[in-house]
């Protein structure tokens, strides 16, 4: 006994017009604070294309069917960019958890998420000092909550130093807010913020031996 869906025309058309606009809804309704760079809105994407993916698959027919079913499910597990060269050497392959940034320190995945998390919670959170009246009290205010953010995110570990030093800084004050500037309107507060690296090439060398001569090495207490 076999059991198949058969979906095709203005039926398949209809589902996913619905689909799009429930799954846009839905995403737009989740409140920043529960977003989390393991928990954006691309993520909620992925998995739309995960489930499409796998149901394509289950339901193919044709050799194309499987075809776009196997490409949505490697696109929705995190395969996202195919380069030349490769780690290992010259030659094509897949990089997983990667943008197509050639700079190196930008294209992690990390790099993407936190990025899209820090701005999508700073565009929902900072408009409650939109019409307040430009003073000094205006700037410690949105000093004071950009700080709270980020060390909230520091007490989580998602933010951290391998110095033990602040990661991150915030300048909102009459230095990059002059009366120029603030006389049309303008309000900027100045963020820098240094994100983790990831391990993702752990390297261990052994030299061995009974002629190895062992050094000793002071680790430093912030290490």
């Amino acid at each position: 006994m076999s059991f198949q869906i058969h979906i095709g025309g203005f039926i398949a058309l209809y589902l996913f017009m619905v689909t799009a606009f429930a799954g846009w809804v839905i995403i737009g309704r989740v409140p920043a604070i529960l977003h989390t760079p393991l928990m954006s809105g691309s993520n909620f994407v992925h998995g739309i294309v995960v489930v499409g993916g796998i149901f394509t698959l289950l339901n193919a027919s044709t050799s194309l069917d499987r075809v776009i079913g196997f490409v949505a499910v490697l696109l929705g597990a995190g395969i996202d960019v195919i380069a030349n060269p490769q780690p290992g050497g010259t030659y094509w392959g897949v990089r997983g958890g990667h943008n197509s940034s050639s700079d190196a320190a930008t294209n992690g995945d990390n790099y993407t998420r936190l990025t899209n998390y820090i701005a999508t919670t700073l565009a929902a959170g900072m408009g409650i000092y939109v019409g307040q009246l430009v003073n000094t009290t205006l700037f410690q205010n949105i000093r004071s909550t950009l700080l709270a953010f980020l060390n909230g995110l520091l007490s989580q570990g998602l933010l951290g130093s391998t110095s033990g030093a602040p990661p991150f800084a915030v300048v909102c004050d009459i230095s990059n807010n002059p009366p120029s500037r603030t006389s049309l309107g303008y309000v900027q507060a100045d963020v820098q913020v240094q994100y983790q690296a990831i391990n993702e090439k752990f390297i261990v060398n052994v030299q061995g031996g009974q002629t190895v001569q062992v050094s000793v090495q002071t680790i430093p207490s912030n290490a």
